[in-house]
């Protein structure tokens, strides 16, 4: 990532975190100054997430995942039609995952499998919502579609990095040697940087490269 791209990012966004579903996972709601609004990993509860959204006056804009495991996405249909004029992004491996309940785990983890019946547009390097200009990047390992999004100092992890460890690499597509390129590449954000991860505590990219293990290999 270069220097400039962090250096030209507007100071225009704040976020929410919701806590949802059984495995205590962290839905984001970013927005900006105008209320325009971004939902990453809409896992379950959807009327927690919706109510969270209309109690703070805000504008659904666009739904985006950090990865398809199916804990971070089963509430993406409820809330997708909960309000207008919002757009699902995705990777084209998350559009796989997506629609796949093997590639998304469901079918082995819910009673009703989940495959994605919603139209989804192509995420690229980065995506513009009002004045939010996230970048994405490409952070493979806890699954081949994962990626972490990357705002104002702040990166939204998914399942790819938590306080003091990492995401699992033994699921269907996960990769010990891929996820060590992902967590080199996440060493070279600058050390301020806070991490908001899909479970748990967030924390700060200096700490994890002191003290995460897996970030000292």
């Amino acid at each position: 990532m270069s220097t400039s791209f962090l250096q030209s990012l507007n100071k225009t966004m704040d976020f929410i975190t919701v806590k949802v579903g059984s495995m205590d996972n962290n839905c984001y709601v970013l927005y900006d100054e105008q209320k325009n609004a971004v939902c990453i990993d809409p896992g379950e509860q959807s009327e927690k997430i919706t109510a969270c959204i209309r109690e703070n006056g805000l504008c659904l804009k666009a739904i985006i995942v950090t990865h398809a495991h199916f804990d971070h996405i089963l509430a993406l249909d409820k809330v997708y039609h909960a309000f207008e004029g919002v757009t699902l992004y995705a990777t084209d491996s998350q559009k796989a995952a997506l629609c796949d309940s093997k590639l998304n785990l469901s079918s082995l983890a819910c009673a009703k499998p989940y495959e994605c019946s919603l139209p989804i547009e192509q995420m690229g390097d980065s995506l513009d919502v009002g004045s939010m200009s996230i970048k994405v990047l490409s952070t493979p390992g806890h699954t081949v579609d994962s990626v972490c999004y990357y705002t104002e100092g702040k990166l939204f992890s998914g399942d790819t990095l938590f306080a003091g460890t990492i995401g699992r690499t033994d699921f269907p597509g996960g990769d010990f040697e891929i996820m060590k390129n992902s967590l080199a590449m996440l060493k070279r954000l600058p050390l301020e940087t806070k991490v908001c991860p899909g479970h748990g505590n967030s924390t700060e990219i200096g700490y994890e490269t002191k003290y995460n293990p897996y970030m000292l290999q």
